[in-house]
């Protein structure tokens, strides 16, 4: 994780977002994030949020994941407090933007509403703006393909934004974010 600012994409963002700093996430298992600042990508990265060592009820263990879920919101928001990214008497981030969660398998719908809902939470603590992008425009906008796979995904993603990026969960954090710049 390069802790530069990457700009080989250009996005053509209202004036509006020039300054705003978005996070962007793909939430599961394993989510992925990348935090904007304007139409720049500053950061990216993924991080496994379930642990397959809790022996814990399942209410317990999905507490947990939350809890390593917005663990990463904290890290993002230390992220840019500690490089001066926004004044200190402001929110780190302005807005947070996820993949609406979907899919043909309903137990794992229901997981990844509970990690939406922890990520609600999280904005309406610190007063942050919230948004939620279909997983087919996302696609569209970022590919060209609004069937795209994940090697698609991953593929421009480095093409836009460099081979650091290696993992498909952080290349759909990137693709949201893209999208929401690119769309709203």
């Amino acid at each position: 994780m390069s802790d530069e600012i990457i700009k080989r994409s250009s996005i053509n963002s209202s004036n509006f977002l020039r300054d705003k700093i978005i996070l962007s996430v793909d939430l599961g298992g394993t989510s992925g994030f990348a935090l904007w600042l304007g139409n720049n990508l500053v950061k990216s990265w993924f991080k496994n949020v379930n642990s397959s060592k809790d022996t814990k009820p399942e209410k317990e263990t999905k507490y947990n994941n939350c809890s390593r879920l917005t663990q990463q919101l904290n890290i993002a928001e230390n992220y840019v407090r500690e490089n001066n990214l926004k004044p200190p008497f402001e929110p780190a981030l302005d807005m947070v933007v996820v993949e609406d969660p979907f899919g043909q398998y309903i137990q794992g719908v229901k997981v990844l509403h509970i990690y939406m809902g922890a990520v609600i939470q999280w904005c309406i603590d610190r007063k942050v703006s919230f948004a939620k992008i279909n997983d087919k425009t996302i696609k569209k906008v970022f590919t060209g393909n609004g069937n795209a796979n994940k090697d698609l995904m991953v593929f421009t993603a480095q093409d836009k934004y460099g081979d650091h990026i290696v993992d498909e969960n952080e290349a759909d954090a990137v693709a949201v974010g893209y999208t929401y710049l690119n769309q709203f």
